[in-house]
């Protein structure tokens, strides 16, 4: 595939995603999927889409503008922003019922059409900031 292409299959998961659509998952990504998040890794698409669910039972109206993407070869880098508000359980705490607003910045290998690595980067400490999770810096 084409890096045009892949760059294309990335905007149409965010587009699926930002709809609820999580079926793409299986779609979108090989079986053998590696993922390195700011937050964790996992090995393998199962354990890729429970963390994906417990991510969207957390944050049910998340939303991911995409502001920048761009592709080269095999790799495919987007950029922008999250938003969404917390009613479910997080990282091992409960509910803050708070909105998040933080950056992310993503990177995805294809190989044979499918995604088999990702590296993820979110604002994790902006995100616990705005959830009261931690504390924000002095004004």
């Amino acid at each position: 595939m084409s890096a045009i292409e892949n760059k294309e299959k990335v905007k149409r998961l965010y587009d699926a995603l930002n709809q609820g659509n999580y079926a793409i998952l299986d779609e979108m990504f090989s079986t053998e999927v590696q993922d390195h998040a700011s937050h964790g890794t996992a090995k393998g698409l199962d354990e890729f889409k429970q963390f994906s669910a417990v991510a969207g039972m957390a944050f049910p109206d998340m939303q991911m503008q995409v502001d920048d993407i761009v592709a080269e070869g095999n790799m495919v880098a987007a950029r922008g922003r999250l938003t969404g508000t917390n009613t479910g359980p997080w990282m091992g705490q409960p509910p803050t019922n708070k909105p998040i607003n933080i950056s992310w910045m993503t990177i995805y290998r294809f190989e044979a059409g499918k995604i088999v690595e990702r590296w993820l980067n979110g604002d994790d400490l902006a995100m616990m900031q705005q959830l009261g999770l931690a504390p924000s810096p002095a004004a």
